[in-house]
């Protein structure tokens, strides 16, 4: 399992594991204090107790705990076994994408990406994580490619991880720290303006 050294080392204080453990607090999480500041969870799926940290259980804000009910490692096996189940779909997916994205107008070179990667200090634009902390690191469109004016160019680009840039999703979020890239209007609505 991969370490996150940019993660605290604890995520809890003695106050916030007293609320979450409380009885009044009126739900029930699956949870139990291993020492001072930490906490155990019980994995839905394995039945196992793990520390309940980002590297063991992804973030869930829905969950009363602020955590996925499931372990990372449930999570991975049953998104492998999707996958085995439903090849057809998986494939009609990538294409539908991949066919979308070869549509978009304007393209990035390798310098283009090089440049980008220098302006991002080789990190991710949201949260920091270097390259070598296990998360792979790609050029996002800001734009995202479902958007009428998206574009492959550079100003339309962003370096951000998988994670990061899976939660970002189809919004439009600009995390560049240098933004000297303008996102562009439309030639259309240049003259309307």
């Amino acid at each position: 399992m991969a370490s996150f050294p940019f993660a605290p080392k604890s995520y809890f204080t003695q106050e916030t594991i007293h609320l979450l453990l409380h009885p009044a607090r009126g739900r029930r999480i699956n949870a139990r204090q291993s020492d001072a500041n930490h906490l155990d969870k019980l994995c839905g799926k394995c039945l196992q107790w793990q520390p309940l940290d980002y590297e063991h259980f992804a973030r869930d804000d829905w969950q009363s705990s602020g955590f996925h009910a499931n372990c990372r490692e449930c999570d991975r096996k049953r998104a492998a076994n999707w996958k085995k189940k439903n090849r057809k779909k998986l494939t009609a997916q990538i294409t539908r994408r991949l066919e979308r994205i070869r549509a978009i107008p304007g393209s990035l070179s390798d310098s283009g990406k090089a440049l980008l990667m220098k302006e991002a200090g080789h990190a991710c634009s949201c949260c920091s994580a270097p390259d070598s902390y296990g998360r792979r690191l790609g050029f996002d469109h800001i734009l995202p490619t479902t958007h009428p004016d998206c574009s492959n160019a550079i100003w339309n680009r962003q370096v951000l991880c998988n994670v990061c840039n899976a939660r970002k999703a189809l919004r439009t979020i600009d995390y560049r720290k240098i933004k000297h890239y303008q996102i562009r209007v439309a030639p259309a609505q240049q003259v309307a303006a």
